[in-house]
């Protein structure tokens, strides 16, 4: 739901002829590379999620932000309840929001909905793999790929 979500306010932004909301990416963006920098997983992660909310907040959907906030507090809860770890991950989540970043400063539409939608995609791969074994990943997969309803 949130890349859902996410991919709609990123639309209505990259398509909007209005300015884009570059100093506000950009302070999340700087946060995140401090937060890699000092090797602070807790730190990057709430860095990544704010730049996510910045993105879709920018798009000036008020009710999408809205939705996508909820989520986003649904994901931390998610987080920390299961322990899910991805120290090992910081470089890759700080390339990611760079090239979105990037994308997102050119007004590369396509570019930008392409790393949005496979950022998300991996993330909820990564921590399926971190899921007990009990988690039913095929039905996951089939949810999230489309192989269900496509």
């Amino acid at each position: 739901m949130r890349s859902a979500l996410g991919s709609l306010a990123l639309h209505k932004l990259m398509l909007d002829d209005s300015e884009l909301p570059v100093a506000a990416l950009e302070k999340e963006l700087a946060r995140l590379q401090r937060a890699v920098a000092r090797n602070r997983a807790a730190h990057a992660a709430d860095a990544d999620l704010a730049y996510q909310s910045a993105v879709v907040d920018g798009a000036g959907l008020p009710r999408v932000a809205r939705q996508f906030d909820q989520l986003t507090w649904q994901v931390r809860i998610f987080i920390g309840t299961r322990g899910l770890r991805f120290d090992d991950k910081l470089p890759l989540m700080l390339t990611e929001v760079r090239d979105l970043h990037r994308a997102i400063a050119g007004r590369d539409a396509s570019e930008a909905e392409r790393l949005w939608r496979e950022k998300f995609e991996r993330w909820v791969r990564d921590f399926m793999d971190q899921m007990a074994e009990g988690f039913d990943r095929r039905l996951w997969v089939a949810l999230t790929n489309g192989g269900l309803y496509g």
